[in-house]
């Protein structure tokens, strides 16, 4: 590639030419206008100058002015300095050509500046001469002129023309054009061509460069402009705190990267090293791991696969392949590598197809011939060896990088031929030789980690088993090379023969290595069954790349009582150092290393390796200095690894539960990435304090809490620095810190729950401390035992520490009698030393619970057969024969008494049939009376509803009706029902007006289904039932029975002592108490995040459904609708890799569901197997993963093992490991409720989508709000609204739920949004042929008169045929509602029988007397609304309530609203509801005239709750004349009468 010599003449296109004498003016224009200030601030000040100036010799009264008025004030030097530099730029030109140049400019662009556009103006002058030709590199007749005057003559009218091409790049700027130019007139031969951005970055590069252009030019090299795609020519260092400077048409990708943590997520193309893509996929990252979004796989230098790093490759190719196969998503692999001897054996590892895919070069090959030279040295000198940190020792360069080095020989470029040059030992020539001439082929170093790269499979959950890790060795080299040379792996040929396919061979190396594995307990091997489980520990040894051997050390080692100096010395002795030896020559240097710079004792000493690493590891935290050049090599290496080992034993102690040792391991992890000893000073982590003031600070004692009550004055004083106090009190108020409150609740006697409120106290700084938040570890630790009984990561959010919000953290902890002194909670920064809080819990005033009775012990009693019914029609009602034990046991207090009863018995116990035996109670003994059933849900509802609807209203003829908030019917179709079946808001909304409605007063038995809901969230209600139904009874004195239905209670007493239930009432059985077995089997799984932590179930959960249920129905409870898809398409991942793909589609033996958490309580389906995928959900809330309600948990093990379908259930629960231990102690003991949010959920990282839908709405919302639950609920309003497209599936399930409760809460703003608008009837008949505009919907309707061609002819014009008929069809569904009114009431002068007087509707003279209705003051009246449907007969069929609402998420009846208001005083006098009008219906308003006699003009409002655009309004006008004195009397007699006077 031909490319220009850089010399200095480029900085022409700078604002500066050749200078003899400049650093003067240079300091007056940095101070004039800053050298911080940006590329556009300095160029718009650059031409402003130039423009001032140009014409001008001094600087005069306008000029300052001018100066003043644009940069304010400044130094009168500073403006002599710019008009001298503008002068001597003017001196180039004539003043006919500068005149020209200026008018040109300002002809075509006016105040636009062109030359120096999008150019960073450098202020940094250099010599220049820039009327020098510039030759380009190997063609010598070709020059490019930089001359500034050249140029615009040349090109200034080229770029002016408006005969421009549309598609050509326009950026007003001159270089991006030359640049464009050059490219496209130089390059077009090329196979290669440099980008316009990239060449345009190295110029800007060079032109702010400070260095000279003798330096730029020996800097710039051939190479490094070939290379000047991918980096910035110049080597200058770059502040990493300081932001880039943004070149224009430039993208930085590692800039980018450096910005924004989701960078990976959104690249397209990510560039690592082998172990570090290892690491990345062992472990998933959120929902979908990294892994599986990568499409194509380039493995540069492949050959290294005979290297200690080959079985990396191997390892990372082995995952990929059987993914590919796993989840049938392409991912396309190239390898790229020298020229190998057996590139058909990487072939094949690779899977390449040989026919397409494969392309093999020898030396032939090369563009440029290469010559070899090799000499032979005798000498001491090394040679060709290196020194190899991580085998502590020098080696001889490989064949494969020799080959490497002398690729870079003879560039095609630049040369013809080649030479490479190999100077080594003379002892070392031959072997040299040898390779060079006759390469061997490279063989597998997989076997050496195979228990490392086993591990990290198991741990990954991609191997489970023997047969699936055998079938993982087939995808390695090793296996390829296996079967090529058989011999060199120890494989005898006869094994080889029988056994052509290594299956054997390969087995019994996993089962080796399994129980090798086994035995360090870094995994569980059943060598019976052949399955492999993970433990903790090598979860932690693949995550943290570490070695087999390492934790063999570690178990030998490592205990609970280590100290600081222990703990370094088991780190020394890892496997990871094995290669660093001590040399005679560093034993010195290591003795003064341990003198100066170790803080703790070195085990082992100078002599040995395990004492060399212990001195390198505290001189690196000492930040001493290394001379001797290996030791500086191993230094490095040694605080690489050990800062990821001691971090892994921190997690080794945590999982062990061990609080001191943990503690003592985080802070030492901290040590090492910081550099600084746990007891120096804690600003030293603050890079702007400089060292002598933290040396003071430590001398004087001064700890951050002393600095804390410290004024900066004071600082300064005891410093005897006065400006350093404010520096150091800012910087103390960053260091991370928290408060913590806790208040506890014990559950049980040996439950304890605690919440924890923790708040930020800190002050936040980005340079600090990021964009995102502060990371902390917390745990509860006893400290009389020694032991962890809870720990958690957590995050301190930049929002949360600006606005001081205090976060909850609330979980449980075990408690035992005799009672702890106290427990310790403890927070500990995971970054920052001497962060970190304590709270403690005291128990010396705690109170237990009290010792319950026992349960209820399940007797053993004879199977009651049905017929105990004695009723024919209610046995029918049953598909079985006889009871089951809790029934038979509860079945005559229910059947044959009416006391009220609490029934506490597990889900799946037959509690549905318990509320039947007591429904047929009332309908033998009372059957005039009605029944309420109430469940929590409206799910529930249905579900009884669609049962109840056949067996008891269809066999049994009592009539059953559903109450929600979905469904209401009439009044009458509730004054005819049987039983009632609704919901506790819905029935407390009813129950309150019980004095006039009379079915309420009919209720005999009221039945609460899920009664432990008290507990919850929804509990007042239930409590305001049971009240009010109480106080009802007491003044209807009619008894009503109220029957509890429950799962196990701890308190059941003191339920029952409220609901006023005897013993012989109380039924409460205990969890284990079920008509099927249920097999519990509890699954812990690590990790903090919770994404990650899903998807590491669902290799288990499809392994659940194998063992436990291979052939009967399963059903699979998630988080949320989200994970129901990943899981779901996990699973059909597994089923690909077996033998029947399709063994779950067979409907009728097998299925499978995933639903939501939710449904657990409304999904009526059968399953042998429930699997309970995770215990956590995200609450929006408090924006973080709590636990779901120990109800919700049993309830879902409840679905498992029903009566009527199986003798046996199982259920498998996978928690998080931490909580394991609670729900293996307590999901068999009596629980109460914990508390449940019902907020719309705002899921993690939907704040995100929910920023980003916002921008598409009309509304407003506050953008620090976005993960609030109600700006969610704002924002999915406004997107159905306006029909805006939702960003996942998840919102639309989530706008059904805000739709749902939007009516309700709409409705109860339905007063203050009534009289904001009025609504004109207008409806007036139309005369024939009316050909007048039509403004509302029932003059549309009354227009067309059920003709659907004068529909057509009127819209045909403005909708197509088929839109046409839509509408049509829609219009001839709406309702026509004629009202006709009339007041009932008293008259003085009425007579006898004449109680009524009708009002006018149609509009007329306000004025006319004939509208006005006489009414006396201070009396009520009825309103009498009469209601007729209007059938135009042009909608044919059966009517139907159901209002037609397509966008609607459920079906919706339609109804009326009838407000009474007087508008002019914004009261509203009446509201009332009306349900379907089937034909004609008569609603009574009734009102209290105005005591003032006057006329007053009432209005009447007809309202669809449905559609929009068929309101009514009718003005009611009042003559309101005296009281009647007659009407008063009677008023008062009546009163009398009531109150018993005679």
């Amino acid at each position: 590639m031909a490319l220009p010599r850089l010399t200095g003449a480029l900085r022409s296109f700078s604002n500066v030419t050749k200078q003899d004498n400049y650093n003067e003016e240079v300091a007056d224009l940095q101070v004039h206008f800053g050298t911080d200030n940006g590329k556009e601030a300095i160029e718009s000040a650059a031409a402003f100058l130039f423009k001032t100036f140009h014409l001008k010799d001094c600087v005069g009264h306008q000029e300052t002015k001018a100066i003043k008025q644009m940069f304010g004030p400044f130094p009168s030097s500073s403006a002599t300095a710019a008009c001298d530099a503008t002068n001597r730029i003017t001196s180039y030109f004539s003043k006919d050509s500068l005149t020209a140049l200026v008018q040109m400019t300002s002809d075509e662009y006016g105040d636009r500046v062109l030359f120096g556009k999008n150019l960073a103006f450098s202020f940094d002058m250099h010599d220049l001469d820039h009327f020098d030709e510039l030759p380009i590199n190997g063609e010598s007749q070709k020059t490019i002129s930089l001359d500034y005057k050249k140029f615009l003559t040349d090109h200034l009218q080229e770029h002016s023309t408006l005969n421009r091409k549309p598609s050509e790049k326009t950026n007003d700027s001159f270089l991006w054009c030359e640049v464009e130019k050059y490219l496209n007139a130089t390059l077009n031969e090329m196979a290669e061509a440099t980008r316009i951005e990239d060449l345009c970055c190295t110029l800007y590069d060079m032109l702010a460069s400070v260095k000279s252009g003798d330096e730029l030019q020996d800097e710039v090299q051939e190479q490094a402009l070939m290379n000047a795609r991918n980096v910035p020519i110049l080597s200058r260092q770059r502040d990493t705190d300081v932001e880039k400077i943004r070149y224009p048409h430039v993208y930085d990708s590692q800039a980018e990267a450096m910005r924004t943590s989701a960078f990976i997520a959104g690249a397209k193309m990510l560039v690592t090293t082998p172990e570090k893509w290892d690491v990345v996929t062992r472990k998933s990252v959120g929902d979908v791991a990294l892994s599986q979004i990568v499409k194509l796989l380039i493995l540069d230098e492949v050959h290294l696969l005979h290297e200690d790093r080959g079985p990396v490759l191997e390892s990372i190719v082995a995952r990929t392949l059987r993914q590919v196969e796993s989840t049938q998503s392409m991912i396309r692999i190239l390898g790229l590598s020298a020229t190998l001897p057996n590139y058909l054996d990487v072939a094949t590892f690779l899977h390449v197809n040989p026919c397409i895919g494969l392309f093999f070069f020898d030396g032939r090959f090369r563009p440029v011939p290469l010559g070899q030279t090799f000499l032979g040295v005798k000498s001491a000198n090394k040679g060709t060896q290196i020194y190899a940190a991580k085998r502590g020792s020098f080696v001889d360069l490989g064949i494969l990088d020799v080959m490497q080095i002398f690729g870079r020989a003879g560039r095609p470029q630049f040369d013809k031929f080649g030479e490479g040059i190999i100077i080594t030992t003379h002892d070392k020539l031959s072997h040299y030789l040898s390779l060079l001439t006759q390469q061997n082929p490279i063989e597998s170093q997989f076997l050496e980690s195979l228990a490392d790269n086993l591990n990290a499979e198991i741990a990954l959950g991609t191997v489970t088993n023997v047969e699936e890790a055998v079938k993982w060795i087939s995808y390695t080299y090793l296996y390829v090379r296996m079967r090529a040379n058989p011999l060199v792996y120890g494989i005898s040929h006869k094994a080889y023969q029988i056994d052509p396919t290594l299956a054997k061979h390969r087995e019994q190396l996993v089962i080796e290595v399994g129980r090798k594995l086994d035995k360090a307990r870094m995994i569980r091997f059943e060598e019976r069954t052949g399955y492999f489980s993970s433990t903790d520990l090598g979860r932690t040894a693949s995550h943290y790349y570490i070695k087999y051997n390492t934790i063999e050390t570690f178990n030998e080692l490592f205990d609970a009582h280590k100290t600081e100096s222990d703990i370094f010395a088991i780190v020394s002795k890892a496997e990871e150092f094995d290669q660093i030896k001590v040399r005679e020559e560093e034993i010195e240097e290591l003795d003064t290393l341990l003198s100066n710079f170790c803080e703790l004792s070195a085990p082992g000493g100078v002599e040995n390796s395990y004492g060399k690493i212990n001195i390198l590891l505290q001189t690196y935290i000492s930040r001493g200095e290394v001379d001797s050049f290996s030791l500086i090599s191993d230094s490095a290496y040694v605080a690489q690894n050990a800062a990821r080992i001691v971090r892994a034993l921190f997690e080794i102690a945590l999982r062990k539960r061990w609080p001191a040792m943990t503690y003592r391991l985080l802070n030492l992890s901290k040590v090492i990435d910081k550099r600084l000893w746990g007891w120096t000073s804690p600003l030293r982590q603050f890079s702007v304090l400089p060292p002598h003031i933290l040396t003071r600070l430590e001398e004087k004692n001064l700890t951050v809490d002393k600095l804390k009550d410290m004024r900066k004055d004071e600082i300064g004083h005891i410093l005897h620095h006065v400006n350093i106090g404010l520096k150091v009190k800012q910087c103390v108020h960053q260091i991370p810190s928290v408060t913590m409150e806790a208040s506890i609740q014990p559950i049980t006697r040996t439950v304890l729950r605690v919440t924890l409120s923790i708040s930020p106290d800190f002050s936040w700084n980005d340079q600090v401390h990021g964009t995102v938040g502060e990371p902390w570890w917390i745990w509860v630790e006893d400290p009389t035992n020694d032991h962890i009984y809870h720990s958690e990561y957590f995050l301190v959010l930049k929002k949360q520490v600006i606005s001081k919000e205090a976060q909850l953290l609330v979980f449980t902890i075990p408690i035992f009698e005799p009672l702890p002194s106290q427990y310790y909670i403890r927070a500990v920064s995971d970054r920052w030393l001497g962060a970190e809080a304590v709270c403690i819990i005291n128990f010396q005033h705690l109170i237990l619970p009290e010792r319950h009775p026992p349960h209820t012990e399940l007797l053993d009693l004879q199977p009651l057969p049905i017929t105990a019914l004695g009723c024919e029609a209610y046995e029918a009602l049953y598909n079985f024969s006889h009871f089951n034990p809790v029934q038979t046991q509860i079945f005559h207090t229910l059947y044959h008494t009416d006391c009220n009863v609490l029934l506490g018995a597990p889900t799946g116990s037959g509690k549905t049939v318990a509320a039947e035996l007591a429904i047929f109670r009332v309908f033998n003994k009372y059957p005039t009376s009605k029944a309420v059933y109430i469940a929590p849900l409206k799910a529930l509802v249905r579900e009884r509803m669609d049962d109840w609807k056949v067996r008891i209203e269809e066999k049994l003829g009592k009539k059953v009706i559903e109450l929600t908030g979905d469904v209401t019917p009439d009044m009458k179709s509730i004054a005819k029902a049987d039983l009632i079946v609704t919901t506790p808001e819905k029935w407390d909304g009813i129950s309150r007006s019980w004095q006039n409605r009379n079915y309420v007063k009919q209720v005999t038995i009221l039945i609460i289904d899920e009664i432990h809901l008290l507990g919850e969230e929804r509990g007042p209600v239930l409590e305001v039932i049971v009240s009010r139904t109480n106080f009802i009874s007491s003044h209807t004195e009619k008894p009503v029975r109220i029957v509890g239905l429950s799962t196990a209670l701890a308190n059941a007493r003191d339920l029952a002592d409220w609901l006023n239930i005897r013993q012989m009432g109380l039924f409460n059985f205990r969890p284990s108490v079920r008509p099927v077995p249920l097999e519990v089997h509890i699954q812990g799984f690590p990790g903090q995040h919770y994404c990650p932590r899903m998807a590491s179930m669902n290799k288990p959960t499809f392994q659940a459904i194998r063992s436990h249920s291979p052939a009967k129905p399963v059903l699979i409870f998630v988080s949320s609708r989200r994970q129901t898809r990943l899981t779901a398409l996990e699973l059909i991942a597994f089923l690909a890799t077996e033998e029947d793909p399709k063994q779950w589609l067979n409907m009728d033996e097998r299925e499978v569901l995933i639903a939501t958490s939710t449904l657990a309580w409304g999904v009526n389906f059968p399953a042998h197997l429930v699997i309970i995928k995770g215990t956590e959900y995200y609450d929006g809330k408090t924006r973080r993963y709590v636990d779901f309600p120990i109800t919700d948990v049993l309830q879902m093990m409840g679905r498992a093992g029903r009566p009527q379908f199986d003798d046996q259930g199982k259920a498998v629960i996978l928690v998080h490991d931490i909580k394991k231990d609670f729900y293996k102690k307590f999901l068999y003991e009596p629980f109460p409720d914990a508390e449940e949010y019902t907020d719309l959920p705002v899921r993690h990282n939907e704040d995100h989508m929910n920023s980003e839908l916002a921008k598409c709405l009309p509304l407003e919302s506050n953008p620090h709000s976005f993960d609030s639950p109600h700006t969610k609920a704002h924002l999915l309003l406004q997107a159905h609204l306006s029909r805006a497209m939702l960003p996942c599936p998840d919102y639309d399930t989530d706008t059904k739920t805000v739709l749902d409760q939007a009516l309700r809460v709409c409705q109860n703003y339905l007063v203050l949004m009534l009289f904001l608008r009025k609504w004109s009837p207008g409806m007036k008949g139309p005369r024939a042929g009316y050909h007048g505009s039509v403004e509302c919907l029932p003059e549309l309707i009354h227009v067309c008169a059920g003709k659907d061609h004068v529909f057509s002819s009127m819209i045909e014009k403005e909708l197509p045929a088929p839109k046409m008929k839509q509408a049509w069809n829609f219009l001839s569904h709406l309702p026509v509602i004629d009202v006709g009114l009339s007041v009932k009431g008293w008259w003085d002068d009425a007579a006898e029988g004449h109680d009524e007087v009708s009002i006018t509707t149609l509009a007329s003279d306000k004025r006319s007397d004939n509208r006005w209705v006489r009414l006396h003051a201070d009396q009520e009246y009825v309103l009498q609304v009469s209601l007729q449907r209007v059938s135009l007969g042009f909608h044919k069929g059966k009517q139907d309530s159901h209002a037609v609402t397509p966008r609607f998420p459920k079906s919706k009846d339609e109804g009326w609203f009838l407000i009474l208001g007087e508008v002019d005083k914004r009261e509203l006098i009446a509201l009332k509801r009306v349900g379907y009008v089937r034909s004609h219906h008569v609603v009574s308003i009734s009102f209290y005239t105005p005591e003032v006699p006057g006329r007053y003009i009432y209005t009447l409002y007809l309202m669809s709750d449905c559609y929009l655009g068929l309101d009514q309004q009718y003005d009611i006008h009042l003559h309101v004349t005296p009281a009647s004195i007659a009407a008063q009397a009677d008023e008062i007699s009546d009163a009398l009468t009531d109150l018993g006077v005679k």
